[in-house]
């Protein structure tokens, strides 16, 4: 899994939820556990993309 892929996500989910500005800086409301939420979400969804490619691929290859 890519690092930085699961933090660009982290940022966007954050900016859509409005935990953070586009700019890059955290909104007064954010709490620590805003972030570990979020970043526990960016992680699920990468993670559960890995999963669905390699299923595809296998299912690819024994067609």
């Amino acid at each position: 899994m890519s690092d930085d892929l699961i933090y660009a996500i982290f940022k966007e989910l954050a900016v859509v939820e409005g935990k953070r500005n586009p700019d890059g800086t955290w909104t007064e409301t954010a709490t620590a556990m805003d972030v570990q939420r979020l970043l526990s979400r960016a992680f699920g969804m990468v993670h559960r993309a890995a999963a669905s490619t390699n299923r595809d691929e296998k299912i690819a290859a024994a067609s």
